[in-house]
């Protein structure tokens, strides 16, 4: 009986390791997908494009100053990006390098919806790979969001090895080193272990993603003051759901959603 609880810790080890393995390399490659597109996008807008900025300070004739900006990185263009960029991840197929056997996530469809020139021969293409490349890149996207906003803001070098750094101490995934760097490979898991978190991307989806910040914000504020999380969210939810049920009667629709708070 020894001989097999020893094999049985050994292979729950290896196990182990090959799943940490896997899901970093599904969200660093999610990561770096998303950096992709979100380069591409940018690249694609006018540079001469700007884009109307109101300043909070008033003059003293009662107006507020007014600033052009390019709209190219621009807050409003680059929170309209991240609202849909994860959508992208349909387009891309998983691949295994033959030396390392790490998995890694490239685009299989050209930009322009006609297919890659790459040769597709060994790599994955399924619902399965798109749909969990998704998720990993909204896990992102909804932890990040503010990070990744002021990161594109302004342009930078090597842009997918600053961002999608993975650095790891004795097995454990950090969120950022000491330089400030985002780590992104292990948010997916924090997200499964926290009920909470659970529940705030359920209600974001619900409501919109536009209001996922705002929920997330709610959960740093509970966390921070040991408000009960319940009590944000059942005060913080119907309001949301009021201004959507507003704006949707003006343009004709009063399909609402519903959601309940149960924890």
């Amino acid at each position: 009986m020894k001989g097999w609880g020893w094999l049985a810790l050994l292979l729950g080890a290896l196990l182990g390791t090959a799943w940490a393995r896997r899901s970093q390399d599904l969200h660093c490659g999610a990561c770096r997908a998303l950096v992709d597109e979100l380069e591409w996008e940018i690249a694609q807008v006018d540079p001469k494009k700007t884009i109307q900025m109101g300043s909070f300070r008033i003059n003293p004739d009662g107006s507020q100053s007014v600033v052009e900006v390019p709209y190219a990185r621009s807050e409003a263009h680059l929170t309209e990006l991240l609202e849909e960029i994860c959508d992208r991840m349909k387009e891309y197929g998983e691949q295994i390098d033959p030396s390392t056997h790490r998995k890694n996530y490239v685009r299989v469809v050209g930009r322009n919806g006609e297919s890659s020139e790459l040769d597709l021969q060994g790599i994955r293409i399924d619902s399965d790979i798109s749909g969990t490349l998704k998720f990993a890149c909204e896990s992102i996207v909804e932890e990040y969001e503010d990070e990744l906003i002021e990161f594109f803001s302004r342009e930078a070098d090597n842009v997918k090895d600053k961002l999608c750094s993975k650095r790891t101490d004795g097995g454990t995934s950090k969120n950022r080193d000491r330089k400030g760097k985002m780590d992104v490979t292990n948010s997916a898991e924090k997200s499964r272990r926290s009920p909470a978190m659970a529940l705030l991307t359920a209600a974001a989806r619900l409501l919109g993603t536009k209001n996922a910040s705002c929920l997330v914000l709610a959960a740093r504020h509970a966390s921070a003051s040991s408000t009960n999380l319940k009590d944000i969210l059942a005060d913080l939810i119907p309001k949301e759901q009021a201004r959507i049920k507003t704006f949707r009667q003006q343009h004709g629709k009063t399909v609402v959603g519903q959601i309940t708070v149960d924890m």
